[in-house]
């Protein structure tokens, strides 16, 4: 929407001067209006879960977990534009092949893609290349990644570990506790890339659901040490967080949070009754949540509407590209995928 102003000096009611009309356009909201359908895969032969999804374009998707079906058991599902495949992808260590669920995936490009093990299983457009990280560095499972190229690599896993890969050689990121750090199990990592200091700027979230845990956001500097943001509540866990840019950042867990570049952390929305696994967005009026009970809602920039998919399990990941939306989770036995198309 487009506003008009103009400054007017008065005196006793009277109008002494008046400047020229200025203009203000504000952020159009994004539409409340989508499709969805929902696929279930596996829970044959084991209880099947997603925990990650990447879309790198409407004819290309991965979600990954471990999805135990009658004819065997998978760790990945591909979208090809037209329909949803299982497949497996194989960790190779020494001359063995070793199956074993993925929690993570995070794409550049199609011929750019990294999955997360324990160690990492990348995609370079041709094979899938295992990429070992140490035990001494990374004695975790790689709960998300994030980076600005294959060469500036991080993933964060359970314990406060953090790792960096540049591309040759793997460093762990020290995030003791009283220096800045934790030793709580790390959910999410979510950066941007500041062109202007030719360095990213990265957020993590640290909690637990179900137990007493920290409360943390942390900030992963340029020189690769941690520093904990200012988080003020007590009672509520931060458990993902996502921007577009560090104007505005987003978080959830106990509800949503919102900071601004220069401000404290504040409750943004309090109305859903259900904890929230995962906030991911296009920009900050297109932004959605998922969590408990099949949990998806979405923020236009005015308002959020909850979809009504009364489920008993949960969506843990979400993912957005374009008109795009995928998450995934688990519903009792099955693994669970939502596709949600939006109107323009």
């Amino acid at each position: 929407a487009t506003y008009g102003f103009t400054a007017k000096i008065l005196d006793s009611g009277n109008q002494l001067a008046a400047g020229a009309q200025v203009t203000a356009t504000t952020m159009d909201t994004t539409s409340h209006n989508f499709t969805w359908q929902t696929f279930e895969f596996g829970g044959q032969g084991g209880s099947s879960a997603f925990y990650d999804v990447s879309i790198i374009d409407r004819n290309n998707a991965w979600a990954v977990g471990e999805i135990y079906t009658a004819d065997g058991k998978y760790n990945a599902a591909h979208w090809n534009g037209e329909k949803w495949e299982l497949r497996n992808i194989l960790f190779k260590y020494g001359n063995s092949n070793y199956w074993g669920p993925i929690y993570s995936v995070f794409s550049f490009d199609s011929n750019n893609i990294w999955f997360g093990m324990g160690s990492l299983i990348h995609w370079n457009g041709n094979q899938f290349v295992s990429v070992k990280i140490p035990d001494e560095i990374f004695p975790s499972r790689a709960n998300k990644i994030w980076g600005t190229s294959d060469s500036n690599l991080y993933v964060v896993g359970n314990s406060g570990l953090i790792a960096h890969y540049d591309g040759q050689e793997w460093t762990r990121i020290e995030s003791p506790e009283g220096t800045g750090g934790t030793k709580e199990n790390i959910q999410d990592i979510w950066g941007v890339y500041n062109k202007e200091t030719g360095q990213p700027y990265i957020l993590c979230a640290a909690s637990q659901v179900f137990v007493q845990s920290e409360k943390l956001i942390l900030n992963i500097l340029p020189n690769n040490t941690v520093q904990k943001d200012n988080w003020p509540f007590n009672d509520r866990k931060p458990y993902s967080v996502w921007f577009k840019n560090r104007k505005r950042i987003f978080a959830c867990g106990d509800g949503i949070f919102t900071r601004e570049l220069k401000g404290n952390w504040e409750l943004l929305y309090d109305e859903i009754p259900y904890f929230m696994n995962r906030i991911r967005g296009s920009d900050i009026n297109n932004l959605y949540v998922v969590g408990a009970f099949g949990l998806i809602s979405h923020f236009n920039g005015i308002s959020w509407k909850t979809l009504p998919t009364k489920l008993y399990g949960s969506y843990v990941a979400v993912d957005i590209k374009g008109n795009l939306v995928v998450t995934v989770g688990y519903e009792n036995r099955p693994a669970l995928l939502t596709m949600i198309q939006m109107s323009n």
